[in-house]
């Protein structure tokens, strides 16, 4: 099995954008609050997956893991809006 990468918080946008681009994400530690957190993944878990959006949702028995993707989460709930450009985020 492969090691995780280490999640180690970039201090600047350049060190972030590289991070993106070499890891295919940025930790950024604080951003959400741990409410954050849990009002969005309350909101996932309630989200269902639409074949027309080229949405996905398998689960471990069907696939060996869990991968939900949904398209659009802007369009569907209202939720999301305020993180569309969220500082600390949307320069990234």
């Amino acid at each position: 099995m492969a090691n995780p990468l280490p999640l180690v918080a970039s201090p600047g946008l350049a060190q972030q954008v590289e991070a993106l681009e070499r890891d295919g994400f940025v930790c950024l530690p604080g951003v959400l609050t741990p409410d954050d957190i849990a009002a969005l993944r309350n909101s996932m878990d309630r989200l269902e997956a639409r074949p027309e959006n080229y949405d996905r949702h398998q689960t471990p028995a069907e696939g060996g893991f869990l991968n939900k993707s949904i398209n659009n989460v802007f369009n569907r709930e209202r939720l999301y809006l305020p993180y569309l450009d969220r500082a600390g985020i949307i320069a990234i």
